[in-house]
């Protein structure tokens, strides 16, 4: 198969953690390089994030018998705010027509991501008259139904949405929970969503020596470490986790690593900082901000537990990543982190929104050895049954039958 993926608002060479590239970036990445070592070729249409990213050398690929290659098209500035993006979808729609008439050019199936990429696809689809399969991650329902803004008009996106889910071939659902969300809150047909669970990349999250880990990242090897990994974020519940560790306050020495998010100045980096200020805990936390996959593994090493205190999350893939590694997990019960965090058995589930529980959780690990590293050692076994070849091959099937 030939397939056309539509990621209109973040492309999965954006550096990890910053502005909107997380989890969906690394999902993009994955699915479409398990595509092709499947035999198939994946072309990834985007917006251009900076001034070079349009030069990207164009393959022919007549050249292979299966490839990925990453295509940028500006639309709108670079800094672009999310609120504007709507405004500019059709002006990416013409530049990937022209771009495909052009090098002749033609798919057999259009995979989009996010609700954006969503629209940008459908209006490919009755175009080029070839199926078009959607992955939401997030839904706007889900978001006002929490009461959690994001700079966009939710109530539009969410109509959106429903449009998109009457048109489409098929949906792919990272859980059953969405699944059920699509049809309770969406009245999406049953028939057409698939759920299929993301998927870790075990050949580079896995059991790496702590202290050889720690001295790669100059961390001292005695300290009790708390890793939280994920954009800095309202929805990421980043406030409830200072909270906590605070409140575990001279209880237990500690060090608390927050990886993601750009350390640029802005109102949610700045009232992060006075969070941790007004908690007297800034000697006892480290802001590290965006880093490599490659190095992300050192510090899901480095730690003693991992947490991961959202209000939502519609997978969690860092969690994932960092069970994969043999790190117990404190995660919000939510979402679906329930769906691959057994409670009291590979980490915790709490409720979201919880300081204290998830103090107490943080507590009970630092507390016991024995029962870290036997959660550590199922949360392992866990996150190993759960690999992209397995979902590649799941979602290359649902492709094939629309085809």
């Amino acid at each position: 198969m030939k397939i056309a993926l539509i990621s209109f608002h973040s492309s999965p060479l954006e550096t990890l953690g910053e502005k909107d590239a997380g989890g969906m970036n690394v999902y993009i990445q994955r699915l479409s390089e398990g595509l092709m070592e499947l035999g198939h070729s994946v072309d990834i249409f985007s917006r251009a994030f900076n001034s070079d990213i349009t030069n990207i050398e164009f393959h022919d690929e007549n050249e292979f018998e299966s490839i990925v290659r990453n295509l940028h098209f500006n639309a709108g500035s670079y800094d672009l705010d999310k609120s504007q993006f709507i405004d500019y979808l059709d002006e990416f729609v013409d530049k990937v027509i022209g771009f495909c008439d052009k090098n002749d050019l033609k798919y057999d199936l259009i995979s989009s991501h996010y609700w954006l990429s969503a629209i940008i696809g459908q209006k490919l689809s009755d175009y080029w008259h070839i199926p078009h399969v959607t992955t939401f991650h997030t839904l706007a329902e889900i978001k006002l139904s929490l009461g959690v803004e994001d700079g966009t008009d939710l109530q539009f996106r969410s109509k959106s949405e429903k449009e998109i889910i009457q048109s489409v071939d098929a949906i792919v659902a990272s859980t059953d929970l969405e699944k059920q969300d699509l049809i309770s809150k969406y009245d999406a047909p049953e028939t057409k969503i698939q759920s299929i669970s993301p998927g870790v990349n075990l050949d580079l999250f896995k059991s790496i020596d702590r202290s050889e880990s720690r001295r790669i990242l100059n961390l001292d090897l005695q300290e009790n470490i708390v890793l939280f990994v994920g954009r800095i974020d309202s929805l990421k519940g980043i406030d409830y986790l200072v909270e906590a560790m605070r409140q575990l306050g001279q209880k237990f020495p500690f060090r608390l690593q927050l990886v993601g998010g750009s350390l640029h100045a802005s109102p949610e980096l700045n009232e992060l900082k006075s969070k941790i200020q007004e908690a007297d805990l800034t000697d006892r936390v480290d802001i590290i901000g965006s880093v490599s996959q490659e190095k992300l593994v050192y510090y899901y090493n480095s730690c003693d537990i991992f947490v991961m205190p959202s209000l939502h999350e519609s997978f969690g893939l860092a969690a994932l990543e960092a069970m994969a590694c043999g790190i117990p997990v404190v995660v919000s019960d939510v979402g679906g982190l329930k769906t691959f965090v057994t409670d009291s058995e590979t980490g915790f589930l709490v409720a979201p929104a919880n300081a204290n529980e998830i103090a107490v959780r943080i507590a009970l690990l630092l507390e016991n050895d024995s029962l870290r590293n036997q959660m550590g050692e199922k949360a392992q076994i866990q996150a190993g049954s759960r690999t992209w070849e397995i979902t590649s091959q799941k979602i290359a099937f649902l492709y094939s039958s629309l085809c």
